[in-house]
């Protein structure tokens, strides 16, 4: 009888152990320790501090740690002002929100240099336009007049430049046409170009590596396809904006499909479908329709607005797609457009014209009211510029950081606007990161009065 309580007791006490030992490894495993020196329970979050340059070296709240990065560190939750600092470089400083039970990933630290190295590309009398394309490897630029006229394309890899096209002058040397780039194909192999000429408007398609001859759109379809945008999904394909609805234009064949979709507002290709707001409903409605012309509609009802803007990303392999309200000054935001139902995450502030980063985790709202950047991590919405501070030509750097043009300076900043750096005088033309986001690329002025394209190195 005694060795069988015995035994039932062995039994219910080894329970308690594991029942014990689990319940303290799901504790720590969420981030509760004990602190034997204070005496408590704890509940800790994991920082990881990283930096281009790493080695450098690591400070909390003024006192230096005597630690470089990449550092990690566990740490009760709330609010930590972190350093970095390393010689030739300017000082990094952030307050560092930490939450319990999760890691906060500060990895993307960018320091810049005391001093850039800046490289003269090439100088103009005037330049208009400086428009990258999406992967960063070309940016089109325009000169409008003199012996150079013409548009120009700069290889951001190698940084050589090239005129793919002439602008005719007359006998007294004035131009006879203007330009204008509308849109760059996908993959960067085209640049879709307005021509205004006495004979009037045309778009031209011209190869960005500058051969071939250009191709003329109005002439080539006997109307006028200026509304139009290439197609995500296939570099010799147009979405043109006609007067009867979205219509795809396929340049190799000289065709032009039946309106994929009408009434349509704003759309946003995403290769495979193209989400788009249409007022061909009772009320403005959130769409998509697929490359087979299958329709689907997503939200049956939004906000009233005489203008709206759509963008598409993925975030966590999840599709999502933004849709900026600006007559309500709010952006809605449907996190996953694949479920039955969409919710939408309505954020309040002005907006105009919307922007992912790559990996779709921050969404950037522009507006003339200024610019604010929403993380879905986090839920929060950061305001980076007002009306009085104005912020122009903004695009993203990389994942983490924006480049644009404040107060005459073109400016590299952090998600947040956090450790803004003006780095050098501009003309106005927004700067564009090289493909390895090693370099920047501006334009700005020389005594002389020119125009001067620089490269500036951002780090090794």
């Amino acid at each position: 009888m005694l060795r069988r309580i015995i035994i039932i007791g062995g039994y219910i006490l080894g329970a308690v152990i594991v029942i014990g030992g689990t319940v303290v490894l799901v504790a720590y495993g969420n981030g509760y320790s004990y602190d034997l020196k204070a005496g408590r329970l704890v509940h800790r979050g994991l920082l990881l501090l990283e930096s281009k340059p790493s080695n450098s070296a690591v400070s909390l709240n003024g006192r230096d740690l005597n630690d470089t990065t990449p550092y990690r560190k566990s740490l009760e939750g709330g609010t930590y002002t972190y350093s970095l600092a390393k010689d030739g470089y300017r000082t990094w400083t952030k307050e560092v929100e930490i939450i319990p039970s999760r890691v906060t990933a500060t990895q993307y630290v960018l320091l810049m240099p005391q001093r850039f190295e800046v490289s003269d590309i090439s100088t103009y009398p005037a330049i208009q336009q400086f428009v990258s394309s999406g992967d960063r490897s070309r940016i089109a630029y325009i000169v409008p007049g003199g012996q150079e006229a013409g548009l120009w394309m700069l290889n951001a890899r190698n940084q050589k430049t090239e005129r793919i096209y002439t602008i005719p002058l007359d006998p007294a040397g004035q131009p006879l046409e203007k330009l204008e780039v509308l849109s760059w194909a996908d993959d960067a192999s085209k640049v879709l170009v307005k021509k205004t000429s006495a004979a009037g408007e045309t778009g031209l398609v011209l190869a960005a590596n500058g051969s071939g001859s250009p191709i003329d759109l109005n002439d080539m379809f006997k109307t006028n396809v200026l509304a139009s945008r290439f197609s995500k999904a296939d570099s010799s394909q147009l979405l043109w904006s006609s007067p009867e609805g979205l219509r795809r234009i396929d340049i190799n064949d000289r065709s032009v499909s039946e309106p994929l979709a009408r009434g349509v507002l704003a759309y946003a290709d995403a290769g495979d479908r193209i989400f788009y707001v249409s007022n061909a409903t009772p009320k403005p409605s959130l769409w998509q329709v697929n490359r087979g012309g299958q329709k689907r509609q997503l939200v049956e009802s939004l906000p009233p607005s005489a203008s709206y803007d759509v963008a598409y990303s993925s975030y966590i392999n999840v599709p999502q797609v933004a849709v900026a309200v600006p007559d309500q000054q709010k952006t809605l935001l449907y996190p996953n457009v694949d479920a039955d139902s969409l919710t939408p995450i309505a954020v309040q502030t002005p907006s105009g014209n919307l922007s992912f980063n790559g990996d779709g985790r921050f969404l950037l709202i522009t507006s003339a009211a200024g610019v604010a950047n929403y993380d879905q991590e986090l839920s929060k919405l950061y305001n980076l510029s007002t009306g009085s501070s104005p912020i122009g030509g903004i695009s993203w750097f990389d994942n983490y950081h924006l480049q644009y043009v404040q107060d005459g300076k073109a400016v590299l900043s952090e998600y947040d606007g956090n450790y803004a750096t003006g780095i050098t005088r501009v003309n106005g033309l927004p700067p564009f990161n090289s493909p390895d986001d090693k370099s920047l690329f501006v334009v700005a002025q020389t005594s002389s009065g020119s125009m001067q394209i620089r490269s500036i190195q951002i780090r090794q």
